[in-house]
């Protein structure tokens, strides 16, 4: 049985979301909402990179 395929491991936040925050402030432009990026970059979590893209693309998406 094929499942979702997930990566664990420790991301370093920059890594992980950099790019996508970064390509998703346009959209949110249009949207007229801005982002920020207040983060703490060197942050190291075990979460699923690819899974916070995901929010972060999600939470862009279906704001109106």
């Amino acid at each position: 049985m094929d499942g979702v395929n997930v990566k664990l491991g420790y991301v370093n936040l920059r890594n992980a979301l950099f790019n996508t925050i970064e390509l998703e402030k346009a959209i949110a432009l249009k949207k007229n909402i801005t982002l920020t990026d207040e983060l703490d970059w060197d942050t190291r979590n075990v979460p699923f990179s690819d899974m916070l893209q995901l929010v972060i693309r999600n939470l862009i998406s279906k704001c109106h």
